[in-house]
Protein backbone atom coordinates (compact mmCIF):
# COMPACT_ATOMS: atom_id res chain seq x y z
CA UNK A 1 0.00 0.00 0.00
CA UNK A 2 0.75 3.34 -0.67
CA UNK A 3 0.86 6.74 0.65
CA UNK A 4 1.62 9.29 -2.00
CA UNK A 5 1.45 13.45 -2.48
CA UNK A 6 1.42 12.56 -6.68
CA UNK A 7 1.32 16.55 -7.41
CA UNK A 8 0.72 20.28 -5.65
CA UNK A 9 1.04 22.35 -8.86
CA UNK A 10 -1.97 24.50 -9.57
CA UNK A 11 -4.71 24.07 -11.81
CA UNK A 12 -7.60 25.58 -13.15
CA UNK A 13 -9.83 22.29 -14.90
CA UNK A 14 -9.62 19.33 -13.41
CA UNK A 15 -10.29 15.73 -14.87
CA UNK A 16 -10.46 12.33 -13.35
CA UNK A 17 -11.16 8.82 -14.71
CA UNK A 18 -10.67 6.10 -12.08
CA UNK A 19 -11.27 2.02 -12.56
CA UNK A 20 -12.03 1.38 -8.96
CA UNK A 21 -10.94 4.44 -6.47
CA UNK A 22 -12.87 6.32 -4.68
CA UNK A 23 -12.62 9.86 -5.48
CA UNK A 24 -13.02 13.52 -3.43
CA UNK A 25 -12.68 16.65 -4.13
CA UNK A 26 -12.33 19.44 -1.43
CA UNK A 27 -11.56 22.60 -0.32
CA UNK A 28 -8.47 23.21 1.39
CA UNK A 29 -5.53 25.96 1.47
CA UNK A 30 -2.70 24.37 -1.12
CA UNK A 31 -3.50 22.55 -4.48
CA UNK A 32 -2.74 18.89 -3.58
CA UNK A 33 -3.65 15.66 -5.34
CA UNK A 34 -3.24 12.82 -2.71
CA UNK A 35 -3.66 8.79 -3.52
CA UNK A 36 -3.95 6.02 -1.13
CA UNK A 37 -4.19 2.72 -2.61
CA UNK A 38 -2.50 -0.49 -4.16
CA UNK A 39 0.85 0.55 -5.86
CA UNK A 40 -0.16 -1.43 -9.28
CA UNK A 41 -2.95 1.03 -9.17
CA UNK A 42 -1.49 4.17 -8.56
CA UNK A 43 -3.20 6.90 -11.07
CA UNK A 44 -0.96 8.74 -13.57
CA UNK A 45 -0.97 12.42 -13.28
CA UNK A 46 -0.85 14.43 -16.22
CA UNK A 47 -0.43 18.88 -16.31
CA UNK A 48 -1.11 20.53 -19.67
CA UNK A 49 -1.10 24.19 -19.37
CA UNK A 50 -4.00 24.85 -16.74
CA UNK A 51 -5.39 21.71 -16.76
CA UNK A 52 -4.87 18.73 -14.29
CA UNK A 53 -5.51 15.00 -15.32
CA UNK A 54 -5.64 11.58 -13.51
CA UNK A 55 -6.22 8.51 -14.98
CA UNK A 56 -6.16 5.13 -13.07
CA UNK A 57 -5.23 2.03 -15.52
CA UNK A 58 -4.64 -1.03 -13.57
CA UNK A 59 -1.37 -2.40 -15.07
CA UNK A 60 -2.14 -5.98 -14.43
CA UNK A 61 -4.65 -7.87 -12.90
CA UNK A 62 -5.26 -7.57 -9.93
CA UNK A 63 -7.75 -8.64 -6.92
CA UNK A 64 -8.89 -5.47 -5.51
CA UNK A 65 -9.29 -6.19 -1.22
CA UNK A 66 -8.60 -2.95 -0.38
CA UNK A 67 -10.01 0.51 -0.34
CA UNK A 68 -8.21 3.08 -3.16
CA UNK A 69 -8.77 6.72 -2.31
CA UNK A 70 -7.43 9.65 -4.78
CA UNK A 71 -8.41 13.11 -2.81
CA UNK A 72 -7.75 15.98 -4.43
CA UNK A 73 -7.65 19.71 -2.71
CA UNK A 74 -8.31 22.87 -4.48
CA UNK A 75 -7.94 26.28 -2.71
CA UNK A 76 -9.88 28.61 -5.50
CA UNK A 77 -12.61 28.31 -8.42
CA UNK A 78 -11.79 26.12 -10.87
CA UNK A 79 -13.38 26.18 -14.67
CA UNK A 80 -14.34 23.06 -15.25
CA UNK A 81 -14.32 19.38 -13.13
CA UNK A 82 -15.04 16.30 -14.99
CA UNK A 83 -14.51 13.08 -12.77
CA UNK A 84 -15.64 9.30 -14.39
CA UNK A 85 -15.58 6.82 -11.85
CA UNK A 86 -16.37 3.40 -12.69
CA UNK A 87 -16.49 1.69 -9.37
CA UNK A 88 -15.57 4.25 -6.86
CA UNK A 89 -17.70 6.78 -4.56
CA UNK A 90 -17.52 10.19 -5.19
CA UNK A 91 -17.24 13.52 -2.73
CA UNK A 92 -17.39 16.90 -3.42
CA UNK A 93 -16.83 18.67 -0.39
CA UNK A 94 -16.90 22.94 -0.47
CA UNK A 95 -16.00 23.12 -4.18
CA UNK A 96 -16.06 26.51 -6.29
CA UNK A 97 -16.85 25.66 -10.28
CA UNK A 98 -17.84 27.14 -13.17
CA UNK A 99 -19.48 23.81 -14.03
CA UNK A 100 -18.96 20.12 -12.17
CA UNK A 101 -20.14 16.70 -14.19
CA UNK A 102 -19.83 13.20 -12.47
CA UNK A 103 -20.14 9.69 -13.68
CA UNK A 104 -20.32 6.69 -11.58
CA UNK A 105 -21.08 3.21 -12.73
CA UNK A 106 -22.09 1.58 -9.51
CA UNK A 107 -21.41 4.25 -6.77
CA UNK A 108 -22.79 6.45 -4.29
CA UNK A 109 -22.34 10.21 -5.28
CA UNK A 110 -22.62 12.89 -2.47
CA UNK A 111 -22.02 16.64 -3.09
CA UNK A 112 -21.64 19.21 -0.35
CA UNK A 113 -21.57 23.12 -0.41
CA UNK A 114 -21.15 23.07 -4.28
CA UNK A 115 -21.31 26.57 -6.29
CA UNK A 116 -21.30 26.64 -9.80
CA UNK A 117 -22.50 28.88 -12.26
CA UNK A 118 -23.08 27.11 -15.87
CA UNK A 119 -24.56 23.77 -14.44
CA UNK A 120 -23.79 20.68 -12.41
CA UNK A 121 -24.40 16.99 -14.12
CA UNK A 122 -24.16 14.20 -11.93
CA UNK A 123 -24.93 10.57 -13.43
CA UNK A 124 -24.67 7.07 -11.52
CA UNK A 125 -26.54 3.57 -12.85
CA UNK A 126 -26.20 1.93 -9.13
CA UNK A 127 -25.79 4.23 -6.63
CA UNK A 128 -27.90 7.19 -4.73
CA UNK A 129 -27.40 10.45 -5.28
CA UNK A 130 -27.02 13.36 -2.36
CA UNK A 131 -26.88 17.35 -2.99
CA UNK A 132 -26.86 18.78 0.08
CA UNK A 133 -26.37 23.36 0.52
CA UNK A 134 -25.56 24.04 -3.17
CA UNK A 135 -27.69 26.28 -4.84
CA UNK A 136 -29.08 25.81 -8.84
CA UNK A 137 -31.31 27.98 -10.68
CA UNK A 138 -33.01 24.85 -12.01
CA UNK A 139 -33.47 20.93 -11.61
CA UNK A 140 -33.93 18.13 -14.31
CA UNK A 141 -33.89 15.04 -12.17
CA UNK A 142 -34.56 11.50 -13.24
CA UNK A 143 -34.20 8.61 -10.60
CA UNK A 144 -36.02 5.69 -12.55
CA UNK A 145 -35.83 2.58 -10.11
CA UNK A 146 -35.24 5.11 -7.12
CA UNK A 147 -37.09 7.96 -5.15
CA UNK A 148 -36.71 11.51 -5.57
CA UNK A 149 -36.80 14.07 -2.31
CA UNK A 150 -36.27 17.98 -3.06
CA UNK A 151 -35.62 19.97 -0.02
CA UNK A 152 -37.47 17.37 2.42
CA UNK A 153 -40.49 16.60 -0.14
CA UNK A 154 -40.85 13.28 -1.95
CA UNK A 155 -41.46 13.87 -5.56
CA UNK A 156 -43.92 11.37 -6.96
CA UNK A 157 -42.88 9.91 -10.21
CA UNK A 158 -39.62 9.06 -12.05
CA UNK A 159 -39.06 12.75 -13.24
CA UNK A 160 -38.60 16.22 -11.67
CA UNK A 161 -38.40 19.36 -13.68
CA UNK A 162 -37.97 23.05 -12.92
CA UNK A 163 -36.48 26.14 -14.74
CA UNK A 164 -34.63 23.54 -16.73
CA UNK A 165 -33.57 26.48 -19.48
CA UNK A 166 -32.02 28.52 -16.60
CA UNK A 167 -28.33 28.62 -16.71
CA UNK A 168 -27.09 26.81 -13.32
CA UNK A 169 -28.92 23.61 -13.17
CA UNK A 170 -28.51 20.46 -11.72
CA UNK A 171 -29.23 17.67 -13.83
CA UNK A 172 -28.83 14.40 -12.35
CA UNK A 173 -30.10 10.67 -13.05
CA UNK A 174 -29.74 7.37 -11.27
CA UNK A 175 -30.93 4.65 -12.77
CA UNK A 176 -31.47 2.11 -9.73
CA UNK A 177 -30.93 4.59 -6.96
CA UNK A 178 -32.30 7.39 -5.12
CA UNK A 179 -31.89 11.04 -5.70
CA UNK A 180 -32.00 13.79 -2.82
CA UNK A 181 -31.48 17.55 -2.64
CA UNK A 182 -31.51 19.21 0.56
Amino acid sequence: MVNQTLTNRKFKSLRVRTQSSAVAVKAGKEFAVIYHGEENLKPEVDRDKDSLSIEQKPKRFHKNDSEQTIVVTVPEKLTLVKIDAQDGAVLINDLSAKSLAVGSEDSKITVNNLTTTSGTKLRTEGGNIVVRNSHFTGYQINASDGRIEIAGKGISGDFYRKRILSKNVLNARSETGSIIVK
